[in-house]
């Protein structure tokens, strides 16, 4: 504020000076006129235009092709509208590289309507498997991301950048690619693991066995005697596990911290936390039984999970493969 003030002071007092200087040199020469100088012309100022609003035209590839950035590539499946609020874009995302890769929607992705405002990214809205887990080395991840609206534009721009910075065009999304399925782009070299049920994925903090998996599209709970039914063509995969807990301290537990699920061609899936029963505490050298019931397709039946074990270590993680039993009921208590 000094500074500005300074600078008005110091221009007021040279105009002051300037206008004087004028004054005085008007004042001893003889007044300038078109009769005494006929060379003279007359200019007048003709008023600047304003700068014209200019279109920027993106270089965005049209939905359905494929974009490259760093170590991943990025494809969309598909665009829905839910609920007049919600506009959910399916990706699937492949890790071109050997080693395993985190991937945060929020870091990575940013989508703009037509005006160029920001479309906020609805973390807790609906979708059908989520983006937001670990990528294995040479496979890849299906889910959805939705983004909430207030007013569906004429088209977007889904950019893609690194560090919640450095956002570039990737994909331009019309209105006319709402409603849309595109062809599957990215194959998955293929899950491979040594580990598979009954096999233990061991660590100094937790280790984990699942002892068994079914698949049912109808879910009994006993206590209360109520059905549970997948709806279109949607089914339950039950994992039973057991986790021991091999510090002398008590850990609390939140299995979404600690367990992914997938199946085998890479479509992530939902945790049903409604019916799935594990302890959120796991006591001091001691262990607990219980289940996560998963959404999925009621047609397969070949899954994977990726499971760290100690989650101050989440470079150390274990896939295990396994093959859901198909039951016509799973009952649970």
């Amino acid at each position: 504020m000094k500074k500005t003030a300074i600078l008005i002071c110091i221009t007021l007092l040279l105009f002051s000076l300037t206008a004087c200087g004028n004054a005085q040199i008007e004042n001893n020469s003889e007044p300038t006129t078109e009769k005494n100088n006929p060379t003279v012309e007359i200019i007048k100022e003709t008023p600047k235009e304003e700068p014209k609003n200019e279109v920027v035209k993106s270089n965005a590839l049209p939905a359905g092709e494929i974009y490259n950035a760093g170590d991943l590539q990025y494809h969309i499946l598909g665009v829905r509208i839910q609920d007049n609020q919600y506009l959910t874009i399916k990706m699937e995302i492949l890790n071109t590289t050997n080693e395993s890769i985190m991937f945060s929607t929020m870091e990575k992705i940013n989508l703009t309507d037509n005006n160029g405002n920001e479309v906020d990214y609805a973390i807790f809205g609906p979708k059908e498997g989520d983006v937001n887990v670990t990528i294995l080395g040479g496979n890849k991840v299906v889910g959805e991301i939705p983004f909430e609206f207030e007013e569906l534009k004429d088209s977007y721009i889904l950019s893609v950048g690194e560090f919640f910075s450095n956002f570039k065009p990737a994909f331009e999304i019309l209105n006319s690619d709402i409603d849309k399925t595109f062809e599957v782009a990215f194959e998955s070299s293929g899950v491979t693991s040594d580990f598979s049920i009954n096999d233990t994925i061991a660590s100094d903090y937790l280790s984990f066995t699942i002892t068994s998996a079914t698949i049912s599209p109808t879910i009994n709970r006993d206590r209360d005697g109520k059905v549970f039914k997948g709806e279109n063509n949607k089914a339950f995969l039950k994992v039973d596990f057991t986790i021991e807990n091999n510090t002398s301290e008590n850990i609390n537990f939140l299995y979404s911290f600690f367990v992914e699920a997938f199946e085998i061609k890479g479509n992530s899936l939902d945790f049903n936390e409604y019916l799935s029963r594990l302890d959120s505490i796991v006591n001091a050298n001691s262990s607990i039984e219980g289940f996560i019931i998963f959404d999925c397709e009621k047609d397969n039946t070949e899954f994977y999970t990726i499971i760290t074990p100690d989650i101050r270590k989440q470079n150390n993680k274990t896939a295990v493969i396994f093959n859901a039993e198909q039951v016509d009921l799973i009952n649970i208590k």
